[in-house]
């Protein structure tokens, strides 16, 4: 299983009060961005895309006006950037090890590997 994990004092990361400097911002609060943040990293973990998100994950919620606003602002505050990945413009998500911290996908392969390798030495020692 791969992770997220969050700094515990994640909500006052500075990345994330630049939101209250983004022009058109001011109906967005921290926990709404935090929160919409939060479902594109457990996006990113559970599909081991090293913060590289699809934007129909940021679109999923059926509000595009409203997605679109939180990317916007997210993508001025620093919180999101525009990447080209295999010719698709795609979501990179800021990461920090005091902010959110996706689990890397190598990381979650290479444990994967060796819960697989200890399961079969202890089946052959059964």
């Amino acid at each position: 299983m791969a992770w997220v994990r969050v700094g515990d004092e994640a909500l006052s990361h500075p990345k994330l009060m630049s939101l209250y400097d983004v022009e058109g911002a001011e109906d967005i609060s921290i926990v709404e961005m935090f929160g919409f943040l939060m479902v594109l990293a457990t996006y990113s973990a559970k599909h081991l895309t090293d913060g590289i998100i699809e934007r129909g994950a940021a679109f999923r919620d059926g509000d595009r006006s409203r997605s679109a606003h939180l990317i916007d602002a997210a993508v001025s505050a620093g919180l999101l950037t525009w990447v080209e990945v295999e010719g698709k413009r795609k979501l990179r998500l800021f990461t920090d090890e005091e902010f959110i911290h996706v689990q890397p996908r190598e990381e979650v392969m290479r444990r994967r590997a060796s819960r697989g390798r200890t399961a079969t030495r202890t089946r052959k020692l059964l």
